[in-house]
Order: structure tokens, then C-alpha cells, then sequence
């Protein structure tokens, strides 16, 4: 009976060490709004928060737009690239058709890259 108890000791206590091992390299970024509404001619920003472990610490991140954006909608990003843990995301309209478009905004860090998604209402 006292081996069975050691097997199963080490099989949970190996089993956790891989899940703590895997979660050790990753990392989860949040946005601050999942939904923007703007008229033309004006913005919106959208906050960004970066949660990394220890082995994305000290990594660069990139911030991307997606390459389809509808014909007048703009997304800057502040900062764009570094070494940070907050990012805002400024989205401008200027004579963009009135509709509701799902946007894709991308983080990459140590060539993972991770997307929020986010449905922008033009009026």
C-alpha cells in the first residue's frame, strides 16, 4: 500500500511540474474594451495590459493592426514596440462606411503572437 501512495505521489507531483513548467513560458495579454463605438471623424483608445512569466520578462513586444481595415479606419499604437507592460491603442475614423467591423489586434512576443478581438461600431 505504501508503494502505491509513493507512485501516485510522484505521478501527481511530476504531472504538476509540467503544468507549472508550461505556464512558466507564456504569456496573456488583456484589452481594457471588447467593443468600441466612434462617429466619423472621431477615435476611440483601447487599453492594453500585459501579464508575462518569467521567461517573457524582459522580451520585446510588437503590436499589429490587421492589414484588412475598412478604407478610412486607422489604428496607431503607443507604444508600438519595446519593452513594456501597458499599450494603448488609438482607432480613428475618417469617412469609413457606417457598420460594425471585428478587428483582430495582435500582440507578438518571442515570435507568439496573440490576438484580441475587438468589434469597432462606426456611426
Amino acid at each position: 500500500m505504501k508503494n502505491v501512495l509513493i507512485v501516485v505521489f510522484v505521478l501527481f507531483a511530476s504531472t504538476a511540474f509540467a503544468q507549472n513548467k508550461k505556464l512558466l513560458k507564456e504569456y496573456v495579454v488583456t484589452v481594457d474594451q471588447s467593443a468600441v463605438s466612434l462617429s466619423n471623424g472621431g477615435s476611440a483608445t483601447l487599453n492594453f495590459t500585459f501579464e508575462k512569466s518569467k521567461s517573457f520578462a524582459n522580451s520585446k513586444v510588437t503590436m499589429v493592426a490587421p492589414g484588412n481595415l475598412p478604407e478610412g479606419l486607422t489604428i496607431t499604437f503607443e507604444p508600438q514596440e519595446g519593452k513594456f507592460e501597458t499599450a494603448k491603442a488609438t482607432l480613428s475614423a475618417n469617412n469609413v462606411k457606417p457598420g460594425t467591423y471585428n478587428i483582430i489586434l495582435s500582440s507578438i512576443i518571442q515570435n507568439n503572437k496573440k490576438g484580441n478581438l475587438v468589434s469597432v461600431t462606426v456611426q
